[in-house]
């Protein structure tokens, strides 16, 4: 067993399993024999494999029975937590509320870790002012355990990555850099591959700062790679896929994908596979192959359907809904947009209503579209700078449309266009400029360039749209 443990340390995934097995074999009971399931559970999911690494959890909980309680706590906890990865919401809940009895008695860490899984099953059912509290809760019990910096670490990480999908960017980051710094405390590298990405999209959509955000996630790759753990190098590839796809480089990122999924025969999970499948639709979307990306967003919207997670399944539409409205099918668009649904608090409000305002633009109703945003800026609900584009060239294409050419200039006046914004976003507000400088007879020559130069990386619809604008 300690020969197991010490090859944990070392990554070396392959002879974790070996001693493990050893040790099983050689009677192992109690406590032992739960810490060798563990880390039979660890060495599947380092290769991808959920269905061998949640066995292993089910063999611990039952060897559980033999050892202490706190074993048997934390073994239970631990199954729990990965259970969230399945999409097993109700499972999850129920297993909690079958252990709060056994959690009065228990350890700071153990009642961190209910209140962090509770916070989560509240995240993916919608209920993030609940998953907020609780998940403040966990960090301010665990900051006062001085032995648990791993523990802070993954807290810490989950708050940014909860921040980061409430649209709290600033958040994110702040948050990201004080779980890195706890993991390099605890010398967990697996837990600085996974607060590293977080830092990389707090300072990519909240600071537009390119260099840092692709720094991250790269060092996020070579650390993954280095300790062979598959869904760690998935989650940093994809992160560089969405760097690639923002500049219009739809073979690199089409590498990387391939990269990605060769890593292992299936996906770890659910969210692993939705998330290469909205890759994978963006890709098509970007080479203009409308056939092929609307085969890849109705997979998408299939594999969607089967999460259980409320955040994930309006990320999706959000992604699809610019095919359907730029391909002019609006009636796709306005039932993905129903079904999809929004309440002022779930994390992708400001981007779905902004794109019902462009629906109800293509529908010839400006004025509704302006009614719209203006109701969203008014709420602050756009956080995301790329959400702040199509806020602005939305805006501005039905300021257009009802001749009030000072509206949508005032509108446009938000986004500096010399910056590094998503390209196909960006494309959009430049075919705004560019109809302004038509409609209005004053040059704009920065746009016309910035156009130009935009020109050779932007998605193909928007390409077009660009093209014609340029005349």
């Amino acid at each position: 067993r300690r020969a197991a443990d010490a090859a944990r340390r070392a990554h070396a995934w392959s002879e974790v399993e070996t001693h493990a097995r050893q040790a099983l074999a050689a009677g192992a009971a109690g406590a032992d024999a739960v810490a060798c399931h563990v880390l039979l559970a660890d060495a599947a999911q380092s290769r991808g494999d959920s269905a061998m690494s949640l066995a292993a959890l089910d063999a611990a909980v039952l060897a559980a029975r033999d050892a202490d309680r706190n074993t048997r706590v934390d073994t239970q906890l631990l199954r729990i937590r990965r259970w969230m990865t399945g999409d097993r919401n109700a499972e999850v809940t129920a297993a909690l509320d079958m252990l709060d009895t056994e959690l009065v008695g228990a350890s700071v860490v153990q009642r961190a870790r209910a209140l962090q899984l509770r916070a989560m099953v509240h995240r993916a059912e919608g209920r993030h002012g609940e998953a907020d509290r609780l998940g403040e809760a966990a960090i301010a019990l665990v900051e006062t355990e001085p032995g648990a910096p791993g523990f802070l670490a993954e807290l810490l990480d989950g708050a940014a990555r909860h921040a980061a999908a409430a649209g709290q960017l600033a958040a994110c980051e702040a948050l990201a850099v004080r779980a890195i710094a706890a993991a390099e405390s605890a010398g967990d590298e697996m837990m600085l591959v996974r607060a590293l990405v977080p830092r990389g999209i707090g300072a990519l959509y909240g600071r537009n700062d390119r260099a840092t955000a692709v720094a991250s996630f790269e060092r996020a790759r070579s650390l993954a790679q280095r300790i062979g753990h598959v869904p760690l190098q998935r989650a940093a590839l994809l992160n560089l896929v969405k760097c690639h796809t923002d500049e219009g480089r739809g073979e690199a990122a089409a590498a990387m994908l391939d990269e990605g999924e060769a890593l292992a025969p299936g996906f770890e999970d659910r969210v692993a596979e939705l998330a290469f499948a909205e890759a994978r639709y963006f890709v098509h979307y970007l080479r203009g192959d409308v056939p092929a990306a609307r085969c890849a967003a109705e997979r998408l919207l299939a594999i969607t359907g089967a999460v259980d997670n409320r955040m994930r399944r309006q990320s999706s539409v959000q992604l699809v809904l610019d095919l359907f409205l730029h391909s002019g099918d609006l009636d796709t668009a306005e039932r993905l947009l129903a079904a999809a649904g929004d309440e002022p608090g779930d994390v992708q409000h400001g981007v779905l209503r902004a794109k019902a305002a462009w629906l109800a633009l293509a529908r010839g109703r400006p004025r509704d579209a302006l009614d719209r945003l203006d109701a969203l800026i008014a709420r602050a609900a756009v956080a995301r700078v790329e959400d702040s584009l199509v806020v602005a060239w939305v805006g501005a294409a039905a300021a257009l449309a009802l001749g009030e050419l000072a509206g949508a200039r005032q509108r446009l006046a938000t986004i500096d266009i010399a910056d590094e914004h998503v390209v196909d976003a960006l494309a959009m507000v430049l075919v705004q400029r560019l109809a302004l400088e038509r409609l209005s007879g004053q040059a704009d020559p920065a746009a016309r360039a910035r156009a130009e130069a935009l020109l050779p990386r932007t998605p193909k619809l928007e390409a077009a749209l660009l093209r014609q604008a340029l005349g």
